[in-house]
């Protein structure tokens, strides 16, 4: 059905478009909303381009649950029954016999246990004791009785939580009875967990969206609500656990009662001393475990490399033991040079897998005079240990804090920001202290990439890394005369050397020899090869290290050839599994098996070896997978290993049902992205999609600008669906005076719809509130502010202009900006404030030799700025240093080089333009573009036919087939050219067929 698409080409044209907040996209020509916005933030010059757009995230929503709903009728308890909201089959849960036995023992004050269903239950309990005095055998009326038997149960319950202390005793009469050998952890994880139950188990991402609406003050994220309720963390605040746990008990009956006041009265001292004492507990393990790992003589640290993870070398008959000889590279005398300076700082160590990075620390930490110590957090998990080290007062002076793998500190979800925020107190002290870590570069991208989304997931980590530590940078080659001295004396270096094609400490740590089992494991083994390659895709494709044994077990299959599956026994996946659990060269094993330590914590999972990870997103992203892969994705739960990256791999791959189901319980949920999604999926009702936006804009909460501008967005990119934003932009006028302040990028998306439907008051009116309250909260990522910036300044308000010119001048006195900063600001402020924009410019002239010219990425919108701010002149300077170096321009994007071959032609300087086009035709890798037919169609208006020609056919032999979205731009491209189009089909048959769509 695709291909009879493509080749008539009727595609969609709305499906076709790429998908906006995704890596590596870029849109076409500017167009209404976000996109004209975005348009000017990125490229800032107003031209019909298109653009490398931001990758917007979003809070993961769990699968929606059903709800609980409680309903009373006289005369006893109803059943509770449970409903999918667009409708399934509806189930009724009624109490069996021994229920109804504890409900009547928690009203008679004769049970000694916490009540079994909490709050849920508790409130039908309530109620039904309000109740029984209509029975035809009652006395007395009913208002009188009721009044007695609310009082009875409610001292009933109180009775019961009074009997529970915190050390886990239940006492009667001064008598103690039995003792609860649970944790305080356990039990408060426990009495949520009950909580959450009798909620229904609603989707986390709405409770915290409930919790928010308690308060304006505080917010829960849904992974901390996970960490409670799974007992993994603690709330830090009592005010926490309240917001928690008012939010599940919302879901029950709200009428307040006398009995539900002083329930909730006791229950909330309860809890407070639950979460006293679970705290207190977790600070003795925490205590404990520094106790256990605390500070050691850095010379012992340093006995054993192994243990501060420095890979174990390949094994080759004759050569020394231990360690090979340390070679110096570039690198090590910057690192040594820091190390050496003996004062307070964070050095990361920045490569990839397997370059030397905890090697090159290592020996650096040899050059330390004698009296340093050691300390190495850990335990009960990395960013756990160092938060209890550095806010529980662990001694700094003289101590080297080991921080291999800097990514497990900062990126946990909930400990990573506090982990951050604690290293830049302790930063910020006198001490000698040396924080030394190490971080692949995708790690660190992760972390500095702007994050205009909900939740910052990495403010704390993105201003660590770019404020105070000290980057160091792994250079890949080794001084010729040493590596051959060295190899005459160690065999795994002469190897290494021989056989490494450069890649030595790669080989060395068993890398290649990975790479090298993982094409031979075919004819070794079939189903190893299977499993492996299941693996390698799914860390393709969701960007996670670790998979579950289910999900191999059901993707494998499909990878095998029937002969191969029908030769597998019945033992396939164990005896798979056992081979890729085994050493290579007794360094690292291709598929690690994990298991958790914690009693109950269920199957084991696998963990994927570091080199075949980078192996994977590198080489396998793109590449088709089995139908056995795709049925194994789709019986995933709304869980952690159903991430935004699968779903979006498999609508790449035009998986339109499958990524319908995958999305649908998270549009539920309200999620805008999911939303967005629905309504573009050409497998969808449109009625349906509908109604989920529809509740989910009646949901919104119109005082949060976060929350505004990401739906704001969301709606944007979607064809036909105007009206939506209209509404929208009317919702926020009427709200305008409640709208609070917050990230720039939000409140610019607000005040761009807002102006493009005309509700200038509620324009004027933010405006002067953004004025009055703006900080530079986006010091990390300046254009952010640029963007409300230049959305200001072009308002029609006056309010919106005058505002403008109190952000600028704020935002360029608060710190040094770059010069493309400068440009675009000079450009934005020229008819707001001609005198400020004058001012900017003469700051830009004397800073002029800065310009790198051979950043094409930052040099395309720097000219092209200096020109709107009528500063031609140097313009046409850079442009004319840059045309002598054009053999040295960097050609690693696909519409920056076309934007200065434009600038060349414009400037006349056309030998420049030919020989950049030349050099794009022939070294621009097309599979990069995630948008290869809008770079062929750019590309035909700036170069002469004969690279254009080449250009094109490099693009038909070679050339993205995913997302297969975008496949009719390239297709309509390549049909002028006589069979190039054919042979991109038949690439596209071809994927299709391996996919058995």
């Amino acid at each position: 059905m695709l291909l009879r698409r493509l080749r008539s080409g009727c595609l969609a044209h709305d499906w076709l478009t790429p998908y906006p907040w995704r890596p590596s996209q870029v849109m076409p020509v500017p167009v209404r909303g976000a996109h004209r916005t975005l348009w000017r933030l990125t490229h800032r010059n107003g031209r019909s381009f298109s653009f490398r757009t931001r990758f917007y995230t979003a809070p993961a929503s769990p699968r929606q649950s059903l709800h609980k709903h409680a309903e009373d009728s006289p005369g006893g308890v109803t059943p509770v029954r449970t409903a999918r909201p667009h409708g399934g089959k509806d189930y009724s849960h009624d109490h069996d016999d021994a229920d109804e036995r504890q409900d009547e023992e928690q009203r008679d004050g004769r049970s000694r246990h916490l009540p079994k269903h909490t709050q849920n239950d508790l409130q039908v309990l309530c109620t039904s004791a309000q109740l029984i005095c209509a029975e035809p055998d009652c006395g007395g009326t009913q208002r009188d009785c009721g009044a007695v038997r609310r009082k009875t149960a409610a001292q009933s319950l109180n009775r019961t939580i009074r009997r529970r202390t915190p050390d886990g005793c239940r006492t009667d009469g001064g008598k103690e009875r039995a003792v609860d050998s649970r944790s305080a952890i356990e039990r408060l994880a426990e009495e949520l967990g009950s909580l959450y139950a009798a909620a229904g188990k609603p989707p986390l991402s709405a409770v915290a969206r409930r919790a928010v609406t308690a308060t304006s003050s505080q917010r829960l994220n849904t992974s901390s609500i996970s960490e409670w309720l799974n007992g993994k963390s603690v709330p830090a605040r009592q005010q926490e656990l309240t917001l928690l746990v008012q939010a599940l008990e919302s879901w029950n009956d709200s009428s307040e009662t006398l009995s539900t006041r002083s329930y909730r009265a006791g229950k909330s001292a309860h809890f407070e001393r639950l979460r006293r004492a679970a705290q207190s507990e977790k600070r003795e393990k925490h205590s404990s475990a520094n106790s256990t790992l605390s500070r050691i003589p850095l010379s012992a640290a340093l006995e054993n490399p192994y243990a501060l993870e420095v890979h174990k070398p390949i094994v080759v008959a004759g050569a020394p033991a231990g360690l090979p000889a340390y070679i110096p590279r570039t690198h090590d005398a910057t690192l040594q040079s820091a190390v050496l300076s003996q004062k307070t700082q964070l050095i990361v160590l920045v490569g990839g897998s397997s370059t030397g990075k905890t090697r090159a620390a290592y020996e650096a930490l040899k050059k330390l005079p004698s009296g340093w110590n050691f300390y190495h957090p850990l335990a009960p998990s990395k960013a756990e240990a160092l938060i209890s080290y550095l806010e529980g007062g662990g001694n700094l002076g003289k101590t080297v804090i080991w921080l291999n793998e800097l990514q497990d500190y900062l990126t946990p979800t909930g400990l990573g920001e506090r982990a951050a925020a604690s290293l830049r107190v302790a930063l910020s002290g006198s001490s000698e202290t040396l924080f030394i870590g190490t971080m692949w570069p995708i790690y660190w991208r992760k972390i500095m990439a702007p994050s205009p989304s909900i939740e910052d997931h990495y403010g704390q980590a993105r201003a660590l890394l770019s404020g105070v530590a000290h980057r160091v940078d792994i250079t890949p080659d080794f001084p010729a005369s040493t590596l051959e001295e060295q190899a005459r004396l160690d065999g795994r270096i002469r190897i290494a050397a021989d056989l490494s094609g450069g890649r030595i400490t790669q080989y060395l740590a068993a890398g290649p020899a990975l790479l090298e089992f993982f094409k031979d494991s075919r004819d070794i083994s079939p189903n190893a090869w299977a499993v492996l390659s299941a693996a390698m895709d799914w860390s393709a494709m969701s960007g996670s290290s670790t998979v579950a044994p289910e999900f191999l077990r059901s993707a494998a299959p499909g990878y095998l050839t029937d002969e191969e599956w029908g030769a597998a026994g019945e033992a396939w996946f164990a005896d798979a599994t056992d081979l890729l659990g085994q050493q290579l060269k007794g360094a690292t094993s291709p598929l690690a098996r994990l298991r958790s330590r914690k009693e109950h914590a269920g199957e084991y999972t696998y963990k994927l070896a570091d080199y075949l990870i980078q192996h994977a997103q590198q080489e396998r992203k793109k590449s088709p997978a089995p139908e056995s892969y795709w049925r194994a994705v789709g019986k995933l739960d709304d869980g952690p290993d159903l991430s935004y990256y699968i779903i979006w791999a498999a609508e790449d791959r035009g998986k339109d049902a499958l990524a319908a189901k995958l999305w649908e319980p998270r549009a539920e949920c309200g999620d805008p992205v999911a939303i967005a999604s629905l309504l573009r999926n050409p497998s969808v009702d449109p009625k349906m999609a509908r109604q989920l936006l529809r509740q989910a804009m009646d949901d919104l909460d119109f005082s949060n600008p976060e929350e505004v501008g990401f739906m704001i967005t969301q709606l944007q990119e979607v064809a036909h669906h105007e009206e939506w934003v209209g509404e929208l932009a009317e919702e926020i006028s009427k709200n305008i005076s409640s709208l609070n302040t917050g990230p720039s990028f939000e409140c610019a998306v607000i005040l761009d719809v807002l102006e493009d439907f005309d509700f200038s008051h509620a324009v004027s009116e933010f405006s002067a509130q953004l004025a009055e309250e703006w900080v530079d909260s986006d010091s990390d990522d300046s254009s952010n502010t640029l963007f409300l910036i230049e959305t200001l300044a072009h308002a029609n308000s006056k309010q919106a202009r005058d505002s403008s010119i109190v952000i600028a001048r704020k935002f360029s006195a608060s710190k040094e900006r770059s010069i493309g900063d400068l440009a675009f600001l000079a450009a934005a402020m020229r008819q707001a404030d001609s005198r400020f924009s004058q001012d900017i410019l003469r700051r830009i002239e004397a800073r002029a030799s800065e310009v790198d010219v051979r950043d094409l990425l930052k040099l395309s919108p720097l000219t092209e700025n200096l020109k709107s701010a009528e500063l031609t002149r140097l313009a046409f300077d850079l442009l004319q240093k840059a045309a002598v170096a054009v053999e040295d321009l960097v050609v690693d994007s696909s519409y920056a080089p076309l934007e200065i071959i434009q600038s060349f032609q414009e400037a006349g300087l056309l030998d420049a333009a030919e020989r950049l086009s030349a050099r794009f035709s022939l070294e621009y890798d097309p599979g990069i573009s995630g948008a290869a037919g809008h770079t062929v169609a750019k590309f035909m208006e700036v170069a002469c036919p004969e690279h254009y020609l080449a250009y094109c056919r490099r693009m038909a032999v070679s050339g993205p087939i995913l997302p297969l979205g975008d496949s009719e731009r390239l297709v309509e491209s390549l049909r002028e050219i006589e069979g190039l189009a054919d042979i991109y089909l038949r690439r596209v048959e071809d994927f299709l067929a391996a996919e058995r769509i």
